[in-house]
């Protein structure tokens, strides 16, 4: 009897759901050495961390400020310093936890304001599996920590909305936030400032003292990080990111925070008659509500299928990336959710502090809004997704919760058609698990199906990497790979050649690549080429955003001079067919200077 009541107990299902977070987004982890086309970056930034213990180490990699958010790398390396197990080995499985937690946060976040454990619940289990937010958060980066954080600090000024005493944790986690990544922080801080302008519509703003000084006191705390410590973010990202000076944003946020405030406070006094009509006409009506609801549903799945559709003839703005005709299949049970999450508008009205989670969506969607009509390349389009998805799931629930309640349908049916309330039960729950498991099932495969890029780094391409670190001497080795795996060579001191060699990995001949492999002026000539299944059969990664494709010819051109293979690792399965493999070509330059005398 005891361990019944503790099956039908809310936390054994909030420990379930968790597990489950976790799990999904645990698993590209355990069946690669590492998951994660930057990961290679985060891992050379971390074993410095772990060698010379300073949390800012100068960074000469590619890209830039990475170096500037270190909490990834300091939780990463105090694992490694307790259990003393290798570096590479570990840092993939620790990041994975904390995005699999941000749904332990979630449950109390919706519980904390809806008061239904229910509604939290169903909320938490669809945030588990919705594939941006899975994928996202699956890989070890500062973005996924900041998501844990930006969670956590979400939670604790909820907290302190209403007790004081939650004001110490909730700047630590802020302090955390910002250190952890800046576009997460950017998130959060528009998400409060909507947060704080729509509550002040519904109270007097003499009562959200505290909720002003925090959020004046977290936006000074992030700009001034921004300012003297991160400083290629105040540069580059606010001055790029709103195309305007990055002063000029400051002080844009501060006047828009008091503008509004104070001008809702005087409109308030003087509230219109219409207002009051307005809410009269929006008043709840089952039937009409139902209908309305399904209205939503329709018309939030097609929109978006029509919108995928179109993308296969045309390139997303910005990233240059097009759907195939696989990514459409396998993307919806996602256009089912954000059709429940259409639905879910029209009921939540009848949730408590409903406000909150609209202030939250409305605050991401219009940034969303604004990197499409700007084609930002600094606010990516497509980046707004994964921070959308969570206030969503919230949509989502209600939206699922409330349809399928007996109540409505026996309102809103004639008494022939009423269907009967184990019927509604097995609907529901028939729903609640389509969508949620095809949803986990599809967080994979909708990336990769989409040809662009595959994050995997197969252990038999760690250890060609391990081979050349062993074999080579460094100092004089430069490695033709791709972006992703150059990321990797520079987090083990080995040369590569990041973006500069695009060429290489589709021209037919040797003689495509001289010009990749000449000496040039920030990079010395190449001598070896790293080659795994990952680039032959999905894609290489040559830049951001931008990928290539091998073809047979242009593969087996390393088959023979001026290339010799001087490094394979493979692994098969029962059918003795490879599914892994990595090769390590040298570079015969004696070979290449005959044939370019000759042709002279």
């Amino acid at each position: 009897m005891k361990g019944w009541r503790f099956l039908k107990s809310w936390y054994f299902w909030l420990f379930l759901i968790t597990g489950i977070a976790i799990v999904v987004r645990s698993f590209p982890s355990w069946i690669n050495a590492a998951w994660g086309g930057d990961f290679g970056i985060y891992y050379g930034l971390t074993s410095r961390f772990v060698e010379n213990q300073q949390i800012f180490n100068e960074y000469n990699g590619w890209g830039g400020m990475y170096n500037y958010f270190p909490v990834l790398y300091i939780f990463s390396a105090f694992g490694h310093w307790i259990t003393g197990i290798n570096l590479l080995w570990l840092m993939p499985k620790i990041a994975p936890i904390f995005g699999g937690l941000t749904v332990l946060i979630f449950y109390f976040i919706v519980y904390d304001l809806t008061k239904r454990r229910d509604l939290a619940l169903l909320s938490s289990l669809f945030l588990a599996v919705i594939p941006f937010h899975v994928y996202q958060t699956s890989h070890a980066a500062p973005l996924t920590m900041g998501h844990f954080f930006m969670m956590l600090s979400s939670y604790l000024f909820l907290k302190y909305m209403n007790h004081k005493k939650y004001l110490i944790p909730l700047l630590i986690s802020t302090v955390f936030l910002i250190m952890s990544h800046h576009l997460t922080t950017y998130f959060f801080l528009i998400t409060i400032f909507f947060i704080v302008v729509i509550k002040s519509i519904r109270i007097d703003l003499r009562r959200m003292y505290r909720d002003v000084a925090y959020v004046i006191a977290a936006s000074a705390l992030t700009f001034s990080y921004w300012i003297f410590i991160a400083t290629p973010v105040f540069s580059t990202f606010m001055n790029k990111g709103l195309t305007i000076s990055s002063y000029f944003v400051i002080i844009l946020f501060y006047v828009s925070l008091f503008g509004l405030l104070f001008g809702i406070a005087a409109l308030k006094k003087k509230t219109p008659a219409w207002v009051h009509n307005l809410k009269k006409t929006f008043m709840f009506n089952p039937a009409q509500s139902r209908k309305r609801a399904l209205i939503y549903f329709i018309a939030g799945f097609v929109f978006i299928l029509s919108a995928e559709i179109v993308f296969l003839f045309v390139n997303f703005p910005v990233s240059g990336i097009r759907m195939k005709p696989l990514s459409i299949l396998y993307s919806i049970p996602m256009l089912l959710f954000i059709g429940f999450g259409c639905l879910g508008v029209e009921y939540l009205k009848k949730v408590k502090n409903h406000w909150f989670f609209q202030a939250w969506l409305c605050a991401i969607l219009l940034s969303f809004i604004y990197s499409l009509v700007t084609v930002n390349t600094t606010l990516f389009p497509d980046r707004h997704v994964e921070y959308l998805t969570v206030p969503a799931c919230l949509f989502a629930a209600v939206g699922v919760l409330y349809f399928f309640r007996y109540k409505e349908h026996k309102l809103s049916l004639s008494y022939k058609k009423q269907l009967s309330y184990p019927s509604i039960q097995v609907l529901f729950v028939l729903v609640v698990c389509g969508l949620v498991f095809t949803n986990a099932v599809a967080v994979y495969p909708v990336y990769t199906s989409l040809e662009w890029m595959d994050e995997s780094i197969p252990n038999e391409t760690a250890n060609a990497i391990d081979w050349i670190k062993t074999n080579v001497d460094r100092n004089n080795t430069m490695v033709a790979t791709d972006l992703r795996l150059s990321k990797m060579m520079w987090a083990e001191g080995i040369n590569a050649t990041f973006e500069g060699t695009n060429n290489t990995w589709t021209c037919n001949t040797w003689v495509g690549c001289i010009t990749d492999f000449d000496a040039k002026e920030n990079q010395s000539a190449v001598t070896y080429v790293l080659i795994d299944d990952v680039m032959r059969d999905m894609s290489v990664n040559i830049r951001v955003l931008q990928s290539v494709y091998m073809t047979n010819e242009s593969y087996l051109k390393f088959k023979q001079e001026p290339f010799e293979l001087v490094y394979r690792n493979a692994t098969v399965n029962q059918n003795n067919e490879e599914v892994h493999w990595a090769e390590v070509y040298k570079v015969n330059w004696t070979f290449i200077e005959q044939y370019l005398m000759v042709k002279k």
